[in-house]
């Protein structure tokens, strides 16, 4: 009984405390919802979020795999746009690109976005500091989540291409020449966008640069 009793305090816990911001949720349904919402994330046990129609409204718990995109906004006026995606590897090998697809979908937060293409980091949990700012968080324990994912998309695909990581300082032995194998199979196709990346003009982990090259050889 002292257990039960615990673990219902610890929870009315979280649920005092927890964070809500100004929100947009787009359901796998097709249907819009307005509101305040909890940031989603990745962790182990976690597979649903609260959400309230109102700021001092009750919570609902809505679960991960009936959202498709969450788009919070903080007080000082910023945005931040999540995405429920599987996640895609591929690797060029022998002349012949091989790929997987995730069965379970994750959350992603956009890092940048065009027509053209849609930038994402992938980690653990997602925090918002007190100057406004997302963070995407890893793991502390050296798990899954140990480093941060950088993925890709562009129009027409359904899941979200993983094309490197940061580390956090590790250094990973091969780390730039196998993200220029997975970049130049994601753009299997695009020949002269792939010499530059075969040439070790973007690094791994800032693909920034990369999207904005991109952007604007498709544009020319």
């Amino acid at each position: 009984m002292k257990k039960q009793l615990t673990f219902l305090a610890l929870l009315l816990f979280i649920s005092v405390n927890a964070q809500f911001y100004k929100a947009e949720i787009l359901l796998a349904n097709g249907e819009t919802r307005t509101g305040f919402s909890e940031l989603p994330s990745n962790r182990l046990l976690d597979g649903s979020f609260n959400f309230k129609t109102d700021e001092k409204g009750r919570p609902e718990s809505l679960k991960f795999k009936d959202v498709s995109k969450v788009t919070v906004s903080t007080d000082n006026g910023n945005t931040f746009m999540f995405d429920n995606l599987a996640i895609r590897q591929v690797i060029k090998s022998f002349g012949k690109v091989r790929e997987k697809t995730s069965k379970n979908k994750s959350w992603m937060l956009v890092r940048y976005a065009t027509p053209e293409i849609a930038y994402y980091y992938a980690g653990q949990s997602y925090i918002i500091d007190k100057d406004g700012n997302m963070i995407t968080k890893t793991t502390d324990n050296g798990g899954t989540w140990a480093s941060i994912a950088l993925l890709l998309k562009r129009p027409g695909e359904e899941a979200a291409t993983s094309i490197s990581a940061m580390t956090n300082g590790a250094t990973i032995i091969g780390e730039e020449s196998l993200f220029r194998k997975t970049a130049a199979a994601y753009f299997t196709g695009e020949t002269k966008f792939i010499e530059r990346i075969e040439k070790k003009e973007f690094k791994a982990e800032d693909l920034l640069p990369l999207v904005k090259a991109y952007i604007d050889y498709k544009k020319n």
